[in-house]
């Protein structure tokens, strides 16, 4: 079976490890640091967390292309996942998700913008240089803005819609549990995360927020919660533009 290939057992392994020691250590967080101490807190939770990458790392570099065929295991799923469609739904996920993570940088901008300048006499139109970036383009932004109306969990779930882009169309087992955990990972995080605020660990809990949000991509648009236009106007349209250019070249 594919499951039994190391590959997959080191992955897998260090995945279900990550994800477990997150929720249990974050969950108790206050109960275990009153116990033993934030130092030694951290301390388990660095050690954890180091050794299920370390996992996740070694079973991916050093099975990479040896790992377990879909073709030797799951013929039917392998036709599915090399065919040419499957490559569209890769490559949308794929630009959703490097879209959502631009976001979350600097307003990009042109070094150069057309400008009127006062002379003696009367204003004149002058090319002017400015900063690359628009440190204020957010300074004012709302509670809920940009691509907190796709989710309210953006970094996350960026993260696992780029990478499961890559499980949808790899040949290996392995690594398709490898791109594909990350997405599992933002929901059971981002849900966790939730309840963490709503139970008072983690600041103010502002209902309004959560009603108007969602957990899900896109869901907050599709019910009618957040406005379509308003995404629109909240865009970088110069980071998006620069993210779909990258997400076809990968």
């Amino acid at each position: 079976m594919a499951f039994r290939h190391p590959a997959t057992k080191l992955i897998l392994f260090g995945w279900v490890g990550f994800i477990s020691e997150n929720l249990i250590l974050s969950h108790n967080r206050k109960e275990i640091i009153e116990s033993i101490g934030d130092d030694n807190y951290h301390r388990i939770y660095n050690s954890l967390s180091t050794v299920a990458c370390g996992s996740i790392a070694y079973g991916f570099l050093k099975y990479r292309n040896n790992g377990p065929l879909f073709s030797q295991y799951y013929p039917r799923l392998h036709s599915a996942m090399s065919s040419k469609l499957m490559r569209i739904p890769s490559i949308a996920l794929r630009i959703i998700g490097l879209v959502g993570f631009s976001q979350l940088f600097p307003k990009l901008q042109t070094p150069v913008a057309y400008a009127v300048v006062q002379t003696d006499k009367v204003p004149s139109p002058k090319i002017v240089a400015r900063c690359p970036m628009d440190f204020n383009f957010d300074k004012n932004a709302d509670a809920i803005s940009g691509w907190k109306r796709v989710t309210r969990h953006p970094a996350l779930m960026s993260l696992g819609l780029f990478s499961f882009s890559f499980a949808l169309t790899t040949p290996f087992v392995s690594s398709a549990i490898m791109f594909a955990m990350p997405l599992a990972f933002a929901f059971i995080g981002g849900a966790h995360q939730d309840y963490r605020f709503k139970r008072g660990d983690k600041g103010d809990y502002d209902e309004q927020f959560y009603k108007d949000t969602s957990l899900a991509p896109f869901q907050s648009l599709l019910c009618g919660s957040q406005k379509w236009g308003d995404l629109y106007k909240d865009m970088k349209g110069l980071n998006a533009t620069l993210a779909v250019l990258l997400a076809l070249i990968f």
